[in-house]
């Protein structure tokens, strides 16, 4: 993948029959520092970890959250599906 290009990432919630909790998770969060840096070292380091087991071009990431590793493995030219039940979590 050179610089130019966009990774290729696709992203949807899966429709559910009856209401959620509202389960809304803080990887992001946690992955950027916002919950501490101990927190956020131990969030990178599992997430890396995740993206380091990866093979193949094509990744399917079910229970995606709010999409960290899917959009580290884009960066890495992988072709992405992303999926969550909780809506709220990848928009």
């Amino acid at each position: 993948m050179n610089a130019k290009t966009q990774p290729e990432i696709t992203a949807t919630s899966i429709p559910t029959p009856q209401p959620l909790v509202d389960i809304h998770d803080r990887v992001t969060e946690a992955y950027y520092g916002k919950m501490g840096p101990q927190f956020m070292r131990e969030t990178q380091q599992r997430i890396h970890w995740i993206c380091s087991q990866v093979q193949g071009s094509k990744v399917l990431d079910v229970g995606c959250s709010q999409g960290v590793t899917a959009i580290l493995l884009g960066r890495e030219g992988k072709q992405v599906t992303a999926v969550d039940a909780a809506q709220r979590s990848i928009e």
